[in-house]
């Protein structure tokens, strides 16, 4: 079995999908799947480009193992997929080596829209929320709903509650006593993101 065709059948194994309907979805048979997936035959480009649009992939990750900014090895390759926040948007497959190794089953993602995030969480960015981890902890970014909205912020503790900051804008923050934190509902803690640069 090839390194692409290990990529392929793990991506289709993971989520749930026999070589028939994973070549509906490449516009082959499933007999072509198991082909690619044994390394008998090699995936025209315009067909992996299918496939990485239908699973909001890169092409390059398909073709050649490239996830972001490490070559991956297809035998330590872990994928997870990671459903969203609001209901109605797309899960999210995600390098599990990219997570804390004592990660959390109950994860979720939510995608940066506005330009309110800065360098840090530029928009188009994704962030993998652990809804475990629900204590305010200092210093780290937390998935809050202010004023039934979804944000991101950095937890700070004050003498009479917490100051919330932007992200990479440390002269925007907002403080919440703590009779005042009815105002907030943590989603929970940012464990990882994914940049679209």
């Amino acid at each position: 079995m090839s390194e692409l065709g290990k990529r392929l059948e793990d991506l289709r194994l993971d989520q749930g999908l026999t070589q028939e309907q994973m070549g509906r979805i490449a516009g082959v048979t499933g007999v072509t799947v198991g082909k690619w997936e044994r390394g008998d035959a090699v995936p025209r480009d315009e067909k992996l480009k299918t496939v990485a649009a239908h699973f909001r992939l890169s092409f390059e990750y398909l073709r050649v193992g490239f996830d972001q900014t490490a070559l991956l090895s297809a035998t330590q390759q872990e994928v997870v997929v990671i459903p969203s926040y609001r209901s109605g948007e797309d899960t999210l497959i995600y390098d599990a080596r990219l997570l804390p190794q004592q990660r959390s089953h109950h994860l979720v993602h939510l995608a940066i829209e506005g330009g309110n995030m800065g360098d840090v969480f530029p928009v188009g960015s994704r962030v993998v929320v652990d809804t475990d981890d629900l204590h305010l902890k200092e210093g780290q970014f937390y998935a809050l709903e202010l004023n039934e909205f979804p944000t991101i912020r950095k937890v700070f503790y004050t003498t009479n509650g917490v100051s919330l900051e932007m992200p990479g804008n440390t002269q925007h923050s907002e403080s919440i006593t703590f009779p005042e934190m009815n105002r907030i509902t943590v989603i929970g803690r940012v464990v990882a993101g994914a940049s679209p640069r």
